[in-house]
């Protein structure tokens, strides 16, 4: 197999998954839903900053869809127990890994037009309140689609991959996309700290703070009608962390090998190997055990008690997961840190 065809079979896959639409359907109904809701200011809601910066606000809702995705392309094979086949085919990691993340990358992108689709729609419905939107500008849709939501993507999802490529496991997205959260906020602060305004703009991994950067001395009027066009800062800072992206793309496929993932601990040397007895064991005569008749029940409390044990037992699976606390840990820290502003 080569790249293209994993490309092919990964979009071809994922368009026929129901999750697929249902994504789809999110992202287009919250923006449409959020211009509904929204009451009006100073700035029309479709005026170019304020597309801006909700594009921005629900590409951060979306990335609960890459994860999605981006996590199940990363983790399918193993686990559907498939990865023994491509692992020993003629196939080689970058094609593999290549092909897995542009298909997903295509087939997010394609669901993330739904959001400029949907801001979009909104503005034009007839039983709108006159006064909240102002003219329509479509290039502004297609700048927040260009500059913000799409490179996100290829950051955000690119961290996420290759979390869940590593780990094996679907999960290990959102580690992976707290830890991209973490590096942006972190470095925020430290250059807030400086009070350099270019530099904390560059350092956000969203775009966000570039635009606030850009428009921040406008006026109202300016608002409703100037573009936010293509600034200096913020191609910086997209042209910055579309290369961290590939970074961290190239330090996946040195690491990934086609190698089935390990149940065992890692032997070493201050570990002694167990002793083993090589000889032969006297098997008995099994026995036929005698089993009492159970008695079996239909009954609603039955049912009860069996979707119970079932909940406990998934509650349990996922509790002890490594992904699970440090999501929980994750969202601890951002509490304690932010919930107070």
């Amino acid at each position: 197999m080569t790249l293209r065809e994993v490309f092919r079979f990964e979009v071809e896959y994922r368009l026929r998954q129901p999750s697929t639409w249902v994504y789809a359907l999110v992202l287009f109904g919250i923006p449409f839903l959020m211009m509904h809701v929204i009451n009006g200011s100073r700035l029309y809601l479709n005026a170019p900053v304020m597309v801006a910066n909700a594009s921005a606000m629900l590409g951060g809702i979306g990335m609960l869809v890459t994860a999605g995705i981006f996590g199940d392309a990363a983790a399918r094979d193993v686990h559907s127990r498939m990865h023994a086949l491509f692992y020993t085919s003629p196939l080689r990691e970058a094609h593999y890994l290549g092909g897995r993340f542009l298909g997903s990358l295509a087939v997010n992108a394609a669901l993330l037009l739904g959001v400029p689709l949907g801001l979009l729609l909104a503005s034009v419905m007839p039983y709108i309140e006159a006064g909240k939107f102002g003219p329509v500008q479509p290039a502004a849709y297609l700048q927040a689609y260009l500059l913000l939501l799409l490179p996100n993507l290829v950051v955000i999802g690119a961290f996420m991959f290759a979390a869940a490529a590593l780990a094996r496991k679907s999960l290990a997205t959102y580690p992976g996309g707290i830890t991209l959260y973490l590096l942006g906020s972190i470095a925020g602060r430290l250059s807030d700290g400086l009070h350099n305004g270019t530099l904390s703009a560059l350092v956000d991994p969203f775009g966000a703070r570039a635009v606030a950067l850009t428009t921040r001395y406008w006026t109202p009027a300016e608002s409703n009608a100037r573009l936010v066009g293509w600034p200096d800062v913020l191609l910086w800072n997209r042209a910055l962390w579309l290369a961290v992206a590939v970074g961290v793309f190239a330090l996946l496929v040195a690491r990934f090998r086609f190698a089935h993932p390990g149940v065992a601990a890692r032997h070493r040397w201050w570990r002694r190997l167990p002793l083993v007895d090589t000889a032969p064991v006297r098997v008995l005569p099994a026995t036929a055990p005698k089993v009492p008749a159970a008695r079996r029940s239909f009954s609603p409390a039955t049912r009860v008690r069996q979707t119970l044990a079932v909940a406990g037992r998934a509650w349990r699976e996922v509790a002890a997961t490594r992904a699970f606390l440090v999501v929980l840990a994750g969202a601890l820290f951002f509490a304690f840190a932010y919930g107070w502003d």
